[in-house]
């Protein structure tokens, strides 16, 4: 049995770092492939589609999931709660759509149906995988996760270098909806047992609602700060200069995930099963030794993808990319605090301090947001904004450990 888990662990980690690879890869490539204005509407257009997927789930899944869970066979449940979800869904798209024309016609123009599409798969690929969680299908819900947020990249990246299909950033949104449409279709292959229709309880939806008021807070404030540190780039200082934002922010994320994937999901295994036999002396040493792990991991790979980049960089001969190295440079270092602030806000969950964790997640992004206001007023610079990212992960770090402490401090 337990021979088992640890193969399903392995295969859902490789899914998903198939999934992040593709995506990175494919906007290194882009920038050699296309332009740095096409990385810029890219990561504009992506910024745009994270933000209002989660505007339109509302982040109800933090309702239904635990009671899913404890319900899995009920059939019953998970129709009211799909129902609930299309319905806020179909309201909540109407108003976005309405009030993000202005947007995607000064900002992304030209592109309006494609992200329409996408939008609408990539949300409802979204809750059909938090299903597919909450039913205990891990592997499955890593594999509509990796078709929507990456394998398709590794198709993209075929056409440019196998047929020579460049200067083609529609092949992008057409490759990212068709997988995106493909996840949706086998998600819902999945044995979710949809059979019959109840009605709908608007006491019900307010309760939902009522429930993730905290995670929508926080939820919010962190997306709108992605999404708007876009738009003022692309507002003061170009297209260009924010295909470059957008390329070194992908290799931040990159980072994260891969560390994510690797330790931070063994840990929280480890972490939970030793505060449960050791208590908390047990949990400090755990989180300690991960500590060191996390820091000397992350080190050895951000000193190995820097080279590797200037390197690529200069082969490429994307000059403007070498002049911007320690924007770079930046990104890369601000992913060390932020995945340490990670781990601290694992044992706060352990500890069942979900309120605190949500409370780090909206005061740092938050700060975030309100750096990035201030900065569009006086302070517009790329390095200013690099900077921005590095003080959201010292928040997101000694926010989450000033909570940790005063819980164990009692």
């Amino acid at each position: 049995m337990i021979r088992q888990i640890k193969e399903l662990n392995i295969v859902s980690v490789l899914i998903r770092v198939s999934g992040m690879s593709g995506k990175f890869l494919m906007v290194i490539a882009m920038a050699s492939k296309l332009s740095l204005t096409s990385v810029g509407l890219w990561g504009l257009i992506s910024a745009f589609v994270l933000l209002t997927t989660f505007l339109l789930g509302l982040e109800m899944h933090t309702y239904y999931t635990p009671k899913i869970s404890s319900q899995a066979d009920d059939n019953r449940l998970l129709i009211q709660n799909i129902k609930g979800i299309v319905f806020i869904r179909i309201i909540s798209f109407s108003l976005i759509y309405i009030i993000a024309l202005p947007i995607i016609d000064n900002f992304i123009s030209g592109y309006g149906l494609e992200i329409l599409v996408i939008v609408i798969l990539d949300s409802t690929s979204q809750e059909i995988n938090r299903f597919l969680v909450a039913k205990g299908k891990i592997i499955q819900s890593n594999l509509v996760i990796a078709l929507r947020s990456g394998l398709w990249c590794f198709f993209v990246l075929a056409f440019w270098y196998l047929f020579q299909m460049h200067d083609n950033f529609n092949l992008v949104l057409l490759l990212w909806a068709i997988f995106s449409f493909i996840s949706v279709l086998i998600g819902l292959s999945f044995d979710l047992d949809i059979r019959k229709i109840e009605q709908l309880r608007i006491d019900k939806l307010l309760e939902i609602i009522n429930y993730s008021r905290f995670y929508i807070a926080s939820s919010a404030s962190m997306r709108s700060a992605f999404f708007l540190d876009k738009l003022i780039i692309s507002y003061f200082l170009g297209r260009e200069l924010l295909g470059i934002y957008t390329m070194f922010q992908t290799v931040f994320n990159s980072i994260l995930s891969f560390i994510e994937a690797g330790i931070l999901s063994k840990y929280f295994n480890h972490s939970s099963k030793t505060y449960f036999q050791n208590g908390l002396d047990g949990l400090i040493k755990c989180s300690s030794h991960y500590k060191k792990i996390i820091l000397s991991s992350a080190s050895f790979l951000i000193i190995c993808l820097f080279f590797l980049l200037i390197c690529y960089f200069y082969f490429v001969n994307q000059i403007s990319f070498l002049q911007n190295w320690l924007g770079l440079l930046i990104f890369m270092l601000s992913a060390i605090p932020f995945l340490v602030g990670q781990m601290v806000m694992i044992n706060l969950n352990i500890l069942d301090a979900g309120q605190e964790n949500m409370k780090t997640k909206f005061y740092s992004a938050f700060s975030y947001l309100l750096f990035l206001l201030l900065a569009s007023f006086k302070f517009v610079s790329f390095f200013v904004l690099a900077g921005g990212i590095m003080i959201f992960s010292i928040l997101s770090w000694l926010i989450s450990q000033y909570f940790f402490n005063s819980i164990t401090n009692r």
